[in-house]
């Protein structure tokens, strides 16, 4: 099922978003740095507020990323291979934003925090795309927080009978954008 050839860790990293648009003597010298990482089915391998100590590529299986939002766990999505996770916390120096748990048995591509460090510091193009995919997953983040913050709204919608949107502070539910009206 696993392949530890150093071709097939370069296959899925060009199958891999965040690798499509880099040169390949960027995939290659990637490729030297991973290291794989067998799961079995149920190990969680990164904690929500743990810590990041890894950037990791889904080589086989599945793994869903789950967090925590108004004290209930909510499936934030599922990872198979090429799909990548780790990348917005070590930019940024901050913990897992979500548990990720292997749904099946899986295989990981790792590269520790201070090897990912400094690929980006020496490879620019790399730094590009992993801060690309950066911004889209926090755009993901926001559309989750919006669809949380539609079961809260549901809450006030049964306690009041009526629910305020726009863009003024003092509605349920704020949309900052300039050309949604102060209140709705």
């Amino acid at each position: 099922m696993f392949s530890d050839a150093g071709g097939h860790a370069a296959d899925i990293l060009r199958r891999t978003r965040l690798f499509r648009d880099v040169p390949d003597a960027v995939v290659d010298r990637v490729t030297v740095a991973l290291r794989p990482l067998r799961l079995e089915a149920g190990t969680i391998v990164a904690r929500e507020g743990d810590p990041a100590d890894r950037f990791a590529i889904v080589e086989a299986g599945t793994v869903v990323v789950t967090s925590v939002f108004s004290g209930r766990e909510r499936e934030l999505g599922r990872l198979g291979p090429g799909d990548f996770f780790g990348e917005l916390a070590l930019m940024h120096g901050a913990p897992y934003a979500a548990t990720v748990r292997a749904e099946t048995d899986a295989r990981l591509l790792t590269l520790t925090a201070a090897e990912f460090g400094a690929l980006l510091e020496q490879v620019p193009a790399l730094a590009g795309a992993v801060r690309e995919a950066a911004n889209e997953r926090r755009a993901g983040r926001m559309a989750l927080a919006l669809d949380v913050e539609h079961h809260n709204i549901a809450n006030v919608l049964e306690q009041r009978g009526l629910v305020r949107i726009g863009r003024a502070e003092d509605n349920d539910l704020v949309f900052p954008a300039p050309t949604v009206s102060r209140h709705h």
